[in-house]
């Protein structure tokens, strides 16, 4: 596969391009907070990746835009969604970020966390 392979995204990319993926995390103006849609984004491309796993891709590169890995949960959109359910929000938020995690380790492939700037929270 000499060919590059991009998959759009709203607030990510993935770019395929050798047999290795290199999956960045896109919203540098909010330090690549994780939104709900970035989570949303991450889960269809750990599918692509699980997909694609052995024949197509053989490692990843995990990143962040704009020179900051990722500053964790994006908590001005949690300050919007109030504090009425803040403590029942936050327990499923953390569940699901741990089976992403886990969906990640799970990868058939060596995973490379290519850090630059802050990683915090989630990002850490």
């Amino acid at each position: 596969m000499t060919d590059a392979n991009t998959h759009s995204f709203s607030e990510i990319t993935l770019d395929i391009e050798d047999h290795v993926a290199t999956l960045t995390l896109n919203r540098p103006d909010a330090r690549n907070a994780l939104s709900m849609v970035m989570r949303r984004d991450l889960d269809e491309a750990l599918k692509v990746l699980k997909a694609g796993a052995g024949d197509q891709i053989k490692a990843l590169i995990l990143t962040g835009a704009g020179g900051g890995f990722c500053a964790g949960g994006d908590v001005k959109a949690m300050h919007k969604r109030g504090r009425d359910s803040a403590a029942f929000a936050a327990r499923d938020r953390l569940r699901e970020a741990h089976n992403r995690l886990l969906d990640l380790l799970n990868l058939e492939m060596p995973v490379i966390v290519a850090v630059d700037g802050a990683a915090a929270g989630r990002g850490f």
